[in-house]
């Protein structure tokens, strides 16, 4: 080895090389050897350490440097002297890494050719790819999109999060944004109401989640109904017949495993073109976890309403049978109903008023004349104006029974419209299938019973035995003003106890008074008229002979009863079945037994018989005049008629008795029966000669002068 020792420059030696330095360790591989601007370092003639002019220091990649541990693995190592705690820098495969011997963990940055990853343990658990995205916890990602992936599945059951913590009067935000804007979205939750809020749009809160759970979406209102005025839109590309689209209510035990008692939501009914369906409401019966709801009521696409059923089935209406008529636009049904009182299908309209709420419930039915929508026109008396029908199925199809219609009585008229109710009922047979009218209230409140092949009738039943006599079973009332008063009643009463006989009554109320019965027919058919005081008056029946009219008793048919008010006595006047007339008396003016005696008689031949059986009185035919004009007569008339007749009579004027023939020529001739032959024993002729005589013997004549002979 030349060396040379200059007094400026200090010692100047040859280059050298690995195997040969310039200044050299005993072994003479070991050393510092030279470059061009060069320092070098060898060991065991392999080069070791280079300094470049630039000041850059390089090792060879099979070199090692290391600050306080010996014996290091890596190239460069940091670290105390027995490697408890060491960080290592490995060139060769891109490594920074730190080892703590207490817990045997290495961690680790791995620089790689299109990304660089934290280590530790040996497991990567971050990774910055060149492309900007990064890896927590995973060593896959779904895609190039996914800038950012989080990962902690190294147990089924671990968590994985992402926190983001403020101050407890602050938000925590997670913001999104753009080219144009940094916050064009935000999720915020603030740590003041404990809310959860999104925003979007430029940062506008759109939906908020309060610390009780309530929902609340945000956005633009709009009088229409397109996609301007939704708020909550469930469904978009997929589409099918009959899927559906719901959201669940209720209360389930394990979510996604127990189903919802109760949904509402879409049904997919056609799915062709942009698809149409129905809403639909849905509620189970049971309390099982996996029992899913039923439908109970359906809102179709074209606006028709099923409740209880899926289906929609003609029905009957208006003079149609099921296969003639058409779908209801609210269709009620129950299907397979059990015992109980929910086994039919009901509709209720129930409303709690106040004593000072007018109006309730209701249900209206309107028409108009025209056929757009929201158009008025009068109606005329050939359109109903609401119609209730009543249907039953005949095996085959619903056919209608019965129907309540309303028809207009005339075309309407500005806030004039008389309308009358129909009621019709369908007859028995087949020779006429769709109701006919039976009964009309008018528009005036007039009613109309029609009937057509028979009588019309009308029937009142108290549906119930009634096992008392005299009791009401049917009323038919009278009456007038606001407050109908009941001024007169028709009435059918209980005849006895077997609820076969009965009586028909009509009751009165006087002026100021109360009702009080006036008449009665009774079941065998006697007319009962009573008194102005309420007392029995007069009874008409044919019970006795073939026709009577009595005043304070009748005949039962077995015996004659006395109904008069005590102190007065009973009579009457019966027309017998032979055919003549008779007047009866009853002396009793006590008690409830009438005695009946004839007193007077007209036959079929025109006689008339007055007879008093009774010896204390008389019996006699009376013919008084107590009043009036003096020319006025009392007049006892015998004979063809008033002018050729024989009367007995007594003027006022004069006080006289008069005995007068009124056929001309006709004579008074007097007969009297003597020994069972009964002969004249007097006559008075036209010219005024008396003649009195016995048997065939003359005793006495006298003239119209006086004289006799």
């Amino acid at each position: 080895m030349a060396v040379s020792i200059h007094g400026n420059n200090g010692v100047i030696t040859t280059n050298g090389s690995a195997g040969a330095p310039s200044f050299a360790a005993p072994d003479n591989d070991t050393g510092l050897y030279f470059g061009t601007n060069l320092i070098h370092a060898s060991t065991d003639g392999t080069e070791r350490l280079k300094i470049k002019s630039d000041g850059k220091i390089e090792i060879p990649t099979t070199g090692k440097l290391s600050l306080g541990m010996i014996s290091p693995a890596a190239q460069f190592t940091v670290g105390t002297a027995n490697g408890s705690r060491v960080i290592e820098i490995q060139g060769t495969d891109g490594v920074i890494r730190g080892y703590n011997r207490n817990n045997s963990a290495w961690a680790q940055i791995d620089f790689e050719a299109a990304s660089y990853s934290f280590d530790i343990g040996g497991t990567e658990r971050v990774k910055f790819h060149s492309d900007g995205r990064v890896w927590i916890n995973s060593t896959t990602g779904a895609s190039a999109t996914e800038l950012l992936r989080v990962e902690n599945d190294a147990n089924t059951s671990d968590d994985c999060r992402i926190s983001v913590i403020s101050g407890d009067a602050g938000q925590s935000v997670v913001l999104f944004g753009d080219t144009q804007s940094y916050n064009q979205g935000q999720i915020v939750y603030s740590h003041v109401d404990h809310s959860m809020r999104f925003h979007a749009n430029a940062g506008n809160e759109r939906l908020r989640i309060n610390s009780a759970g309530t929902l609340r979406i945000k956005r633009a209102v709009s009088t229409s109904l397109g996609n301007d005025s939704i708020f909550l839109g469930i469904g978009d590309t997929e589409n099918g017949t009959n899927v559906n689209r719901m959201i669940g209510f209720g209360y389930v035990a394990t979510f996604g495993t127990s189903v919802y008692p109760a949904s509402i939501g879409y049904t997919e009914t056609d799915n062709s073109g942009n698809t149409k369906g129905a809403l639909t409401f849905n509620t189970r019966n049971s309390t099982g976890a996996t029992d899913a709801p039923v439908e109970r009521l359906r809102i179709k696409s074209d606006g028709e309403v099923l409740i209880g059923t899926t289906a929609d089935r003609p029905i009957a209406g208006q003079r149609f049978a099921s296969n003639q008529g058409w779908g209801g636009s609210l269709q009620l049904e129950k299907a397979n109903p059990s015992a109980g009182n929910n086994s039919v299908p009901f509709f209720a309209i129930t409303a709690w008023n106040g004593a000072n709420e007018q109006y309730t419930g209701g249900i209206s039915f309107n028409r108009s004349n025209h056929n757009t929508q929201g158009t008025h026109g009068a109606v005329t008396t050939s359109q109903q104006l609401g119609n209730i029908a009543f249907n039953g199925s005949d095996g085959t199809n619903f056919i209608q029974g019965a129907e309540i219609f309303a028809i207009p009585e005339q075309t309407f008229a500005t806030n004039d419209g008389p309308t009358a109710l129909v009621f019709g009922t369908v007859p028995d047979g087949t020779s006429e299938t769709r109701p006919q009218e039976r009964l009309r209230i008018k528009s005036d409140g007039g009613m109309r019973l029609v009937k057509t092949g028979g009588n019309a009738n009308f029937t009142i039943s108290r549906n119930e035995s009634v096992g008392t006599t005299d009791q009401p079973i049917g009323v038919i009332d009278f009456a007038s003003n606001t407050a109908h008063t009941t001024q007169a009643r028709l009435m059918g009463k209980t005849l006895g106890t077997s609820n076969v006989g009965g009586d028909l009554v009509v009751e009165t109320r006087a002026n100021g008074g109360s009702l009080d019965e006036r008449f009665r027919i009774t079941g065998s058919g006697r007319i009962d008229i009573l008194g102005d005081g309420g007392n029995d008056g007069f009874s008409l029946s044919n019970a006795y002979g073939q026709a009577g009219l009595f005043g304070g008793m009748y005949y039962n048919g077995s015996s004659w009863v006395r109904d008069a008010i005590s102190g007065r006595k009973g009579a009457g006047v019966v027309a017998y079945t032979g055919g003549h007339i008779a007047i009866l008396t009853a002396p009793e003016n006590s008690g409830t037994t009438a005695t009946m005696t004839e007193k007077a008689k007209f036959t079929n031949d025109g006689e008339l018989t007055v007879s008093n059986p009774d010896q204390s009185n008389d019996a006699s035919l009376n013919v008084y005049k107590s009043a009036g004009d003096n020319a006025n007569k009392a007049i006892l008339r015998v004979g063809y008629d008033e002018s050729n007749s024989f009367r007995i009579y007594r003027t006022r004027a004069d006080a006289t008795y008069y005995m007068e023939a009124g056929q001309s020529g006709a004579p008074i001739s007097i007969r009297m029966n003597n020994g069972g032959s009964i002969g004249e024993k007097a006559r008075i002729d036209p010219e005024g000669y008396v003649h009195m005589h016995k048997n065939a013997f003359c005793k006495m004549f006298l003239n119209s002068t006086g004289q006799y002979y």
